[in-house]
């Protein structure tokens, strides 16, 4: 069961936190598919990455693709897909701008850092929603 602990409340400063959070309950309430949660957030693909990094979002026509380095383990995969999942409330599928939607935020000193703690925290959050070994599951058939 997800707990009551709220992106909006953790991250006051960032505007798309209640989206998130309401992203979040979504899951528990209508028992969302991971391949429904995909196509909410526009992600059209997800796909194996053979990197260094734990992995990687772009934006592909008005979509997102979101790729996992599957050297390493699975756990670390899993997190690392709600990460990227976070970064889709604020990115722009168009133009892949950080900011775009949310120009006010992009000022706000050490806006990166925080950004990818919000994404951190969100990850841990949707694994939460969705029970791990429900997204483990997914992760383990990501060629």
């Amino acid at each position: 069961m997800m707990s009551e602990w709220k992106l909006s409340e953790a991250f006051p400063q960032l505007p798309w936190a209640d989206e998130a959070d309401q992203f979040c309950f979504r899951i528990l309430e209508e028992k969302t598919t991971i391949f429904e949660q995909l196509a909410a957030c526009r992600i059209a693909k997800v796909a194996a990455h053979h990197g260094v990094c734990l992995g990687i979002i772009t934006a592909r026509k008005s979509s997102f693709e979101i790729r996992i380095n599957i050297y390493r383990d699975l756990f670390e995969q899993m997190y690392t897909l709600g990460h990227e999942i976070g970064h889709t409330f604020h990115l722009d599928p168009d133009t892949h701008h950080s900011f775009e939607r949310f120009p006010s935020v992009a000022a706000q000193p050490g806006i990166d850092s925080l950004v990818e703690d919000f994404c951190d925290a969100f990850s841990m959050k949707w694994v939460d929603a969705n029970d791990w070994q429900k997204v483990m599951s997914f992760i383990e058939q990501i060629e």
